[in-house]
């Protein structure tokens, strides 16, 4: 069975949290298969696994789930995104008397290329079925490669703003391996459970820590 490996409590301390876990697969599993079901992203499990095929690994293959995690040097308050790490770090207030906990989750992080902004900033609204208006320069990209994007897409159920306008944290189908599909200017969790405890006012860091 699984390890659960969303929500971990920590002692003083910790600076890694769960373990390394070893599966085999079934005919009908492909790597992400199992990635989705560990909560693992799509490009830690390849990189855990270099020779086995992402997409037909075949029945009773022997797959390593990287499901320890190392937190990031960071004050462990708030949301936090890795960036190399490709995750986001959930650390709720503390309750009295019990201990400090974190959620983790694989993201997808924009763009090749394009570099994502670091900071601090704070979370300052939700919405709920946001749309995203595709961009000009984005359009006229997709047109030089035979590709015709429609000006606006449904990105989610919500999305949570930051001060740092132009990103926002959003949940979409927990289907897809979002750390392999590419999306442009946002840090996308692949499950939602991290975000929808944040609040307004929430502190975001986004660091990047290898």
């Amino acid at each position: 069975m699984p390890v659960a490996n969303q929500r971990f409590e920590l002692n003083p301390g910790d600076d890694v949290v769960g373990v390394v876990q070893v599966v085999h697969t079934t005919k009908e599993d492909t790597l992400a298969d199992v990635a989705r079901r560990f909560n693992i992203g799509y490009e830690e499990i390849v990189r855990a696994n270099p020779k086995v095929d992402a997409w037909l690994p075949g029945e009773g293959t022997e797959v390593i789930v990287p499901s320890q995690f190392v937190l990031p040097d960071a004050p462990r308050a708030g949301l936090v995104i890795n960036i190399p790490s490709m995750r986001i770090f959930y650390f709720p207030p503390a309750k009295k008397g019990e201990k400090q906990v974190v959620f983790t989750h694989p993201i997808g992080i924009g763009k090749m290329g394009w570099r994502t902004p670091e900071g601090v900033t704070k979370i300052t609204r939700r919405q709920k079925d946001p749309t995203w208006h595709v961009p000009v320069s984005v359009r006229k990209e997709h047109h030089e490669n035979g590709e015709d994007l429609g000006g606006m897409c449904m990105l989610g159920t919500f999305s949570q703003y930051s001060t740092i306008s132009e990103n926002s944290a959003i949940k979409v189908d927990p289907d897809l391996p979002l750390d392999k599909v590419v999306l442009i200017g946002c840090g996308v969790p692949t499950t939602n459970p991290a975000t929808r405890k944040a609040t307004i006012s929430t502190t975001f860091r986004i660091v990047e820590i290898n």
